[in-house]
């Protein structure tokens, strides 16, 4: 019996300039993406238990910092830098024993009024028996090189509103312009985000710490508003105004923090 051939192999190559400003599609060019077809990726610190942590293989360390959409995992130590794009306050809805989110309500809403009134400080459920946690965020961009890159979302909800608030404190006060009487816009403000191990009676866990970008002072941290960073910042801050974007709240979720989320080696360095 003869022997098969073994069937050809194609070998698909591409030719193309490298430069994508090379690149011109003229009348086959497409439309941009609205916002609501995108997902707006959190921005997590890790802890003992977080998924990114558990093998022999992971890449991920407590108190590192990674992107839940891209996977990407960042510093803790080094931290990333970032330009504030927009704020917001919210109370979360968490399903009992880790069952998922189970919606966002205004901290005006009936259903928080009704629990701050009725319930134990910081204690707070709805009437289906969901957690209520009450949230700050940051609609930030991330910086690569000095250049807008991605946009994502910090999350900062029970010891984590101190650092929130702290931040806030300091840029709330700057003043700028003829007589310093401007109120800076948000997305001229750009900040690192490092992570510190703490440690009290529930066990260690990371929290984030916020800083100016530049020389830890507020006023040098400002960006002018032909930036590119400043312009990002704004466009993103719009499109938050708007509603036109995508969470998966699940994806940011943290581990809980002290022994039921995983206890941190207070030896271990926030790689």
């Amino acid at each position: 019996m003869a022997k098969k051939k073994d069937p050809e192999t194609t070998t698909m190559t591409t030719t193309g300039p490298t430069d994508l400003a090379e690149y011109d599609y003229g009348e086959d060019q497409g439309e941009a993406l609205g916002s609501e077809h995108q997902l707006i990726p959190f921005l997590k610190i890790l802890q003992g238990l977080s998924p990114e942590c558990q093998g022999e293989e992971a890449k991920g360390r407590p108190g590192m910092i990674a992107n839940s959409a891209t996977g990407e995992i960042y510093s803790g130590k080094d931290g990333i830098v970032l330009t504030l794009a927009e704020i917001g306050h919210a109370f979360l809805a968490w399903k009992p024993d880790r069952g998922g989110f189970a919606g966002r309500h205004d901290p005006r809403s009936a259903v928080v009024q009704h629990a701050q009134k009725t319930q134990e400080f910081g204690e707070w459920t709805d009437d289906k028996g969901n957690t209520l946690d009450d949230t700050f965020e940051m609609y930030v961009i991330v910086e690569n090189d000095g250049q807008p890159d991605d946009w994502a979302i910090l999350s900062f909800s029970r010891t984590k509103i101190k650092a929130y608030k702290a931040y806030m404190s300091r840029v709330g006060k700057i003043r700028v312009g003829p007589g310093r009487q401007q109120v800076p816009p948000l997305f001229a403000h750009r900040f690192r985000l490092t992570t510190q191990l703490v440690t009290n009676d529930q066990g260690s866990y990371y929290v984030p710490v916020l800083t100016p970008a530049v020389d830890n002072d507020v006023s040098k941290s400002l960006l002018r508003p032909d930036d590119p960073r400043f312009q990002a910042g704004k466009m993103f801050a719009q499109i938050i105004r708007e509603g036109t974007f995508r969470v998966d709240y699940d994806a940011g979720k943290e581990e809980s923090e002290g022994t039921s989320g995983g206890k941190a080696d207070p030896e271990a360095a926030p790689f």
